[in-house]
Parts: C-alpha cells; structure tokens; sequence
C-alpha cells in the first residue's frame, strides 16, 4: 500500500519508504527532464504513447538499424536497454532518433550504468543517433551517481503527489501527451 505525501511533507526517511514502494526506471529518469506531468501521468499507467508517430518512427529505427546486434535486453522493472556489445566490455546502447532531448537520454543511460554497478556489473554507455550517424559516450562518474540518486528522490516525490498541471513548452508539439494536457487548446 503507497502513502501519500505532499513535497513539503516528505522527510529522508519517508524518501526512502517512497523510493522502495515505486519501481523507477529509465524512462523516468528521461521523462523526468522532459516533463513532470509526463512522468506522473506514465507513473500512474496513463499511457499514450503506443500509438504516437514518433514512437513508430523510433521502433522502426530500432528494428531496422543494427540488425545483427542482441537487441532489448531487458531487467524486470528497471531497463530495456535497445542492445549490448561484449566484444570489449560490457557497453550499453541505446538508439534516439535525435539529439534534442540529449540530456535526458544521457540521464537515463547513467540511471542504466548506476543501476548495474551498484549489482556490481561494469559497464559503458553509449547513446546511438542512426539518422546522424554519431554516437555519443556516456560514462558513470561520482557526480552522475550523485545525480542518478538525487533524481531517484525527485521522480518519487513527483510521482507520489498530486498530477502536476501542464506547461506549455516547445517540446509539447511532438508529445504523445498534448491533446490529453490541453485538450482543444492543442
């Protein structure tokens, strides 16, 4: 049974209570520098995106781009990771269709390295652009383990209060969400 808590209510050992009771993973961490209403909405099983264009667009690129790589490699209520490479260490790969939301496809990669170096697995990251052709390094420091965890706290305080109210913002356009925050005004 989850408890309800306001933000100004939350306490570090209400945090951690919080924490344990929501099963955060990679797409939070990315939802949450995207939108907080989007995080709280997908949290909460309100979920739209099956039948967005971008994200048939992204399927796409991940079926059709590499093809000889073992793709989604998944662990139960923390990752889905689009492929892994062994031939020299463990390095995690996850496939974008554009660098517009880098930040968070960097925070979700480090939440991915966070999560399996604290299970004591080393590994590298690497953020995939097939329609760029780049690929772009993400590596696991102390500061992002700092700010892997720091996040973990704000995705559970965000999650477990009230819906957030829609902000307009110059990435709503392409959200699977936008007719359901703004309705007609859309």
């Amino acid at each position: 049974m989850k408890t309800w808590f306001t933000m100004d209510e939350m306490t570090n050992e209400q945090d951690e209570a919080v924490q344990s009771d929501i099963s955060i993973t990679g797409i939070h961490f990315q939802y949450y520098l995207v939108c907080h209403r989007k995080l709280w909405l997908y949290s909460h099983n309100i979920r739209f995106e099956s039948e967005h264009e971008n994200v048939h667009i992204g399927r796409f690129l991940h079926k059709d781009r590499y093809k000889r790589e073992k793709k989604e490699i998944t662990i139960p209520g923390a990752m889905a990771v689009d492929f892994i490479r062994t031939s020299d260490g463990l390095e995690l790969c996850e496939i974008k269709k554009s660098k517009r939301l880098e930040p968070a496809h960097k925070l979700q990669m480090m939440f991915y390295l966070s999560y399996l170096k604290e299970r004591g697995v080393s590994a590298r990251g690497t953020i995939v652009y097939p329609l760029m052709n780049r690929r772009e390094p993400v590596t696991l420091d102390e500061d992002g383990i700092m700010r892997v965890n720091s996040v973990k706290t704000e995705i559970a305080k965000i999650v477990t209060n009230e819906l957030p109210p829609p902000v307009r913002m110059k990435s709503c356009r392409k959200c699977a969400y936008e007719d359901f925050c703004f309705g007609d005004a859309a």
